[in-house]
């Protein structure tokens, strides 16, 4: 095997390719009406059937790996070639519902549309030019990959996506309920729902520091690039939704949010003032690629 096809066969064992197949052993019974209602916009709260949340996160992990395979492409740590195959697969299966290109489209799952371009295989959406392949970053998509895996692994991580997504635990804890007991500080008196609490502010801040530490070692051109593979979510921590009319703010945003005092009370005040600069300065470089990656995002199509 070439070193191509080791890096090729460590992306598709992934664990969102066992995530994702529900979506692939389903895609293909789906009826038209199946479809109208599986792959619809998400307005806040409306999405509530298990068996929907579960098929459209399924279908969710397929396009990560899709965007993986883009990603890699384009730091120059697959060769195009190399994926030309899986990709044509891939995109045969999930791609040929009508409702399935929809919902690529609705959110904006760009680096599809750049991988459909690259090897010329039609999707039915315009096809955006690519960016250029950078052989230098192939290094940085292996240090992504492997911060990746870490958050997939992480059900802290994954409790504080499903607030960010409009998920309430225990029928309460959702978004806005998140950030008032952050900011009133008493966010972790002892009441029922405490063990959540911290679980989910624990992936807040896992969030933060992950995301923040892996876009601090990259170029600002490569910023947007990356952060086209956590867009949806980067939108979704600063309050904004994708709309029919565009990214609008319109729900909670964690942007302002302090370090939580869960990490800080054991430490001293100068560990404190460091900890608390360290967790600001990630969400400002957070907040500078979600506004890069918005305009590469809105240019691109």
């Amino acid at each position: 095997m070439s070193e191509f096809d080791v890096r090729l066969a460590e992306i598709r064992s992934g664990p969102w390719n066992r995530r994702s197949e529900l979506a692939r052993s389903k895609i293909r019974e789906l009826s038209t009406t199946q479809s109208s209602r599986l792959f619809r916009f998400h307005i806040p709260e409306t999405v509530k059937d298990l068996d929907e949340i579960e098929f459209r996160n399924s279908f969710d992990e397929a396009l990560d790996q899709l965007q993986l395979l883009e990603l890699a492409v384009e730091c120059g740590y697959l060769s195009l070639q190399s994926v030309k195959d899986t990709a044509a697969e891939d995109f045969r299966l999930l791609l040929t519902n009508p409702q399935a290109r929809r919902y690529v489209e609705m959110y904006d799952f760009v680096p599809i549309r750049f991988l459909a371009a690259r090897i010329g295989f039609d999707i039915g959406l315009t096809s955006p030019e690519p960016p250029p392949i950078n052989p230098s970053a192939a290094v940085r998509f292996a240090t992504f990959l492997s911060l990746h895996r870490e958050m997939s692994r992480r059900d802290s991580i994954e409790m504080f996506l499903k607030v960010l997504d409009d998920f309430r635990f225990a029928g309460l804890i959702n978004a806005p309920y998140l950030k008032d007991r952050l900011q009133s500080g008493n966010a972790f008196l002892e009441t029922t729902e405490k063990e959540t609490l911290l679980a989910i502010t624990q992936g807040l801040i896992d969030f933060v520091q992950i995301l923040g530490d892996l876009f601090l070692q990259l170029d600002a051109d490569e910023q947007p690039l990356f952060g086209c593979f956590y867009g949806y979510w980067l939108s979704h921590f600063f309050g904004f939704r994708r709309t029919e009319r565009g990214y609008e703010l319109v729900a909670t945003s964690f942007g302002d949010v302090s370090l939580p005092s869960v990490v800080t009370d054991s430490l001293s005040k100068e560990a404190v003032q460091a900890e608390e600069a360290r967790f600001r300065h990630r969400i400002e470089l957070l907040d500078d690629t979600w506004q890069r990656t918005r305009d590469f995002i809105e240019s691109s199509i």
